[in-house]
């Protein structure tokens, strides 16, 4: 029989072995990833992905709504500049959030035009206002961008 090193032994009263469910301590690292294509009509299923996801490990009020708009804001990046496909990784430990995108493949071919009135070419700097950090790592076939952002 396996145990798991996290597990709760097995209580005994009165002679009945009663099991106790094993619950993860709240510091628990939790992680998922998805990948797509970077198109830039994903990027709102990509939000409601992270939303739903950082809800369920208990993410709420500012914290959810700034994870989901850092990850909504390099998902657009990765989707509008980027390369053919993209990742995300979300990894949460100690109450830190860390989001991950690549795209790699073979470039888009189509950035976005700049334009004075236009509302993008904001992303990143929202991104570095909220988050706690941020990394940018270009290379010919893949471009990452790294952000962290301490929970409350």
């Amino acid at each position: 029989m396996f145990i798991s090193p996290n597990a709760t032994p097995p209580a005994q009263t009165g002679g009945l072995r009663r099991r106790t469910r094993a619950t993860s301590p709240p510091d628990t690292p939790r992680c998922a990833t998805t990948a797509l294509p970077a198109q830039e009509c994903r990027v709102p299923g990509v939000r409601r992905f992270t939303r739903a996801l950082l809800a369920s490990w208990g993410v709420t009020g500012d914290d959810l709504d700034s994870a989901v708009l850092i990850v909504g804001e390099l998902a657009a990046n990765a989707a509008r500049h980027g390369h053919a496909d993209m990742a995300l990784a979300l990894v949460l430990t100690d109450r830190v959030l860390s989001v991950e995108i690549v795209d790699s493949g073979e470039p888009n071919g189509h950035p976005h035009p700049p334009c004075a009135d236009d509302e993008h070419g904001r992303g990143l700097a929202i991104v570095e206002h909220l988050a706690e950090s941020i990394d940018i790592r270009e290379e010919p076939r893949r471009h990452t961008t790294h952000a962290t952002l301490r929970l409350v």
